[in-house]
């Protein structure tokens, strides 16, 4: 039973949530990215970084596949769902394009 759960049904559960996520943020990001004023240079690099993540995705797989390890696979896919569920709703603490929203002595100095 404990097989069956790590195999079948986490990831069953955990690939809606991830595609939730994702799916969300993407039905809204073109508004989010004007409502940021971002140059439109950086909406098209925004829109190649993400064909990048996609192709990514891909060759990750055919690298878990030609490796043979279920633990390469496994370790791939974990990080792929990490960075997704992780950076979209970081998202939410952006006021505008290239200041964030809050006030470090990094951000300080950077804006000088």
């Amino acid at each position: 039973m404990r097989r069956t759960l790590l195999v079948f049904i986490l990831p069953s559960l955990v690939s809606p949530m991830a595609n939730m996520v994702y799916e969300g943020d993407r039905s809204v990001s073109g508004a989010f990215l004007e409502s940021l004023k971002t140059p439109q240079v950086m909406v098209s690099l925004i829109g190649l970084g993400e064909f990048v993540g996609t192709l990514l995705r891909f060759l990750s797989g055919l690298l878990a596949t030609y490796i043979g390890s279920s633990a390469a696979l496994w370790a791939l896919t974990v990080t792929g769902y990490a960075v997704t569920c992780l950076s979209i709703p970081l998202l939410a603490f952006t006021i505008s394009w290239g200041r964030p929203s809050c006030s470090t002595p990094w951000t300080e100095w950077v804006r000088g």
